[in-house]
């Protein structure tokens, strides 16, 4: 079968003029002119697509960034807004009435749910193929891709370091994204973001080194984006829970996704996970018995996460940033921890509410993350998998950015009650000097201590007051 002529059109006024004069030739002269004097779009899309299947073409319209319209009213204006572009009459509705018998077929990337809810009845003949799972790869870089990128380069003479230290170094910041849960099962289904890794290529290719910092800066969320999140999220946090919290912690959710959602749903706290996912914020993933859940795809993400827990932790303790500072980098260069936990241990304590007694230890854990992850010297990270337990903080350092680092630190945190025998606590305190230890020798701590002296700690807490800290040594 012959591939017939494919004619490019946007569906824009002023866009369709553009092309009409660029793609001219497939056109008599006397087309060209009546789809510039039209007025209206429609009538210029009409006399386009009727000439081309004269001519035994088709028209293919493609859209990209198919939402950026309604995520920018939603995200900036009122529902109302939205409401009347997207509802009844509104144009946007209304185009694609136009468009829907005009083109052979239709094509649109970035389609969140809330506009696929809002317009289908305007357009009730598209079929999602967003988890589809031969689409997975298509949005992102297999590490073959990677691998075979990178190899180019090196035969260039271009790139220097070795592949399997940039793949080494990339995979735990840019890997990890999965788009179908068909592909679950599928070891290859994990995809790089393509624009973390051309960011590290590039910076290799320029300087001759990765990038000191790892977390790219055009991976984070939009502003706007991230606003609606942590509105959404306090409303729940009303209701005594924060998912971003929870999340935060525990690195997934066992939430089920949301395939449609209408804008006025969006708001709700349950359709808040597949919101961010969406938005990259979370992706498919298992947990330990095997079952699916949306997950924290990769540290690069984390820090998304780590990052919104500084800002809100530190708002309710108002916390020195110097002082505080100083005490991570002693920690960090001299070894000299315990003035730095000590100071986050009376900072919790001072400032810690009435969810304690609800939350206990994940309370304490979660204060500890927001506190650690506001300083510069280290990644610290919770629930990290190791030797068959999950440590509660590893300070992972960065000493890429920061050389003079010489030490990191495995913390493992237990809580008891205010009124919580002595006896009790000498158990917990026991339990997490043991776990402390066997955590800090697993491969996984060794290898995140990137050379680093490792300091297993064990910490109790009797309520909100630190009780005992203690450095576990053989």
């Amino acid at each position: 079968m012959a591939i017939k002529k494919i004619i490019p059109i946007f569906a824009e006024n002023k866009c369709i003029c553009i092309i009409s004069r660029n793609y001219a030739r497939f056109y008599d002269e006397e087309t060209v002119k009546r789809v510039l004097n039209f007025k209206g779009h429609g009538s210029k899309i009409e006399e386009i697509t009727n000439k081309a299947r004269e001519k035994g073409s088709h028209v293919y319209l493609i859209i990209d960034e198919y939402d950026n319209f309604t995520n920018t009213i939603l995200s900036t204006q009122e529902e109302s807004d939205y409401h009347k572009f997207t509802h009844a009459a509104g144009f946007y509705r209304e185009a694609f009435k136009v468009y829907k018998p005009s083109f052979e077929r239709i094509f649109m990337t970035g389609v969140a749910p809330v506009t696929l809810a809002d317009l289908t009845s305007g357009f009730n003949i598209a079929t999602n193929v967003s988890f589809d799972k031969n689409l997975n790869d298509i949005v992102g870089f297999s590490e073959k891709d990677v691998r075979e990128m990178v190899g180019y380069y090196n035969e260039a003479g271009l790139i220097e370091m070795d592949t399997d230290e940039i793949i080494e170094d990339m995979r735990p910041w840019y890997d990890g994204y999965c788009f179908s849960r068909l592909r679950l099962d599928d070891p290859d289904s994990r995809m790089y973001n393509p624009n973390m890794v051309l960011s590290y290529i590039s910076n290799l290719i320029r300087n001759g080194l990765p990038p000191e910092n790892l977390v790219d800066d055009n991976s984070a969320t939009d502003f706007n984006k991230l606003k609606q999140i942590i509105t959404i999220d306090e409303k729940s946090s009303e209701e005594g829970h924060s998912q971003l919290e929870y999340i935060s912690v525990n690195g997934s959710t066992p939430s089920e996704l949301k395939k449609y959602f209408t804008a006025l749903q969006m708001t709700e706290p349950e359709y808040l996970p597949s919101l961010m996912y969406y938005y990259g914020m979370l992706t498919w993933s298992k947990d330990p018995a095997g079952w699916p859940v949306l997950a924290i795809p990769n540290i690069n993400a984390r820090k998304q996460y780590y990052d919104y827990m500084s800002l809100i932790i530190r708002k309710r303790m108002d916390i020195t940033t110097t002082a505080f500072e100083r005490l991570a980098q002693a920690a960090g260069e001299d070894g000299d921890w315990q003035p730095l936990f000590k100071f986050v241990a009376n900072e919790f304590h001072a400032h810690s509410n009435a969810r304690i007694e609800k939350d206990g230890e994940f309370a304490v854990q979660l204060y500890m993350l927001g506190l650690l992850n506001s300083v510069k010297y280290y990644l610290t990270l919770p629930e990290a998998e190791m030797n068959g337990g999950y440590c509660d903080l590893m300070m992972s350092p960065r000493n890429r950015i920061y050389p003079k680092l010489k030490h990191c630190y495995v913390v493992e945190l237990k809580y008891i009650k205010p009124d919580a025998a002595d006896t009790e606590a000498d158990r917990k305190m026991d339990e997490a000097k043991t776990q402390a230890m066997r955590y800090a020798a697993s491969p996984n701590a060794i290898e995140m201590s990137q050379g680093t002296t490792i300091h297993p700690i064990a910490m109790l807490f009797k309520g909100t007051k630190l009780a005992r800290i203690e450095e576990v040594r053989k």
